[in-house]
């Protein structure tokens, strides 16, 4: 992984997902106010091939945490406030996405390999710049989920 291709701002999120027992990031993208040459900003995302069913379903989860877990399981307030819950400014989702560079690469016709994406919705925030904070609280939620589950065990 080569650090001086990697924004500033996701690299610390982009080396715990390489940690991951089976996770391989292959590109990423902290988000840009100016919008580049297009003119338009890019949502923040970490684009990432996946070997352990364990380490996605890890990195999936960030979903749930935006759940109305109240509603899921009937849970009081008393213990919904034991529940670390950060509070996060966009909306993140992991997303099954067409493999198209390994398509055109292997020379394959269709688009049957898949690569994952965490990214931010786009409609969940106004500018990129807004979600720089996320990175390190999510990269501490993950880290609380590991500690928990090796206690699991």
């Amino acid at each position: 992984m080569n650090k001086t291709s990697i924004d500033k701002q996701i690299i610390p999120l982009v080396e715990f997902f390489n940690t991951l027992d089976g996770i391989n990031t292959i590109g990423s993208c902290q988000g840009h106010d100016d919008g580049g040459k297009t003119g338009e900003w890019v949502y923040p995302y970490i684009k990432f091939k996946s070997a352990s069913n364990h380490s996605l379903g890890l990195l999936a989860s960030i979903e749930y945490i935006y759940a109305d877990l109240n509603i899921l399981y009937n849970l009081s307030d008393i213990e919904l406030d034991n529940i670390y819950r950060p509070k996060l400014n966009a909306i993140w989702t992991i997303e099954v996405v067409p493999n198209h560079d390994y398509s055109v690469s292997h020379n394959i016709e269709n688009d049957e390999y898949a690569l994952y994406v965490l990214k931010a919705h786009s409609d969940s925030f106004t500018k990129p710049s807004e979600v720089y904070p996320d990175f390190s609280k999510i990269l501490d939620w993950y880290k609380a989920q590991i500690k928990s589950n090796v206690k699991d065990y």
